[in-house]
């Protein structure tokens, strides 16, 4: 074989093996894409409302977290999976026992 031949012979082979590194980054970025996707939805705050949750907020717009944050008559907006409806506080609850929780 001549030294020309193992020359071409070699830059085949080059090319060969840079392709394959292409694919295996390729592949890679591919599932790399594939995790963070998966947790940028579960870091999703509305991915809640999917298992069935609730978000509670008054007039204002901010997050009821506590009992203590409303009062009887309080108009307060309720945030479901597929969309939102008011509510009208009827009564002050009580604190949980946190035995209860």
């Amino acid at each position: 074989m001549s030294d020309h031949d193992k020359l071409q012979t070699l830059l085949a082979i080059t090319r060969v093996l840079e392709e394959a590194v292409t694919n295996c980054e390729f592949e890679l970025a591919l599932r790399l894409q594939d995790e963070l996707r998966q947790r940028l939805a579960a870091l999703n705050p509305l991915a809640v409302l999917e298992r069935g949750f609730a978000v509670v907020n008054d007039a204002n717009g901010q997050s009821i977290h506590h009992t203590a944050q409303v009062s009887p008559g309080q108009a307060l907006n309720v945030r479901v999976q597929d969309g939102s409806f008011g509510v009208l506080v009827k009564e002050s609850g009580s604190r949980l026992d946190p035995q209860d929780e």
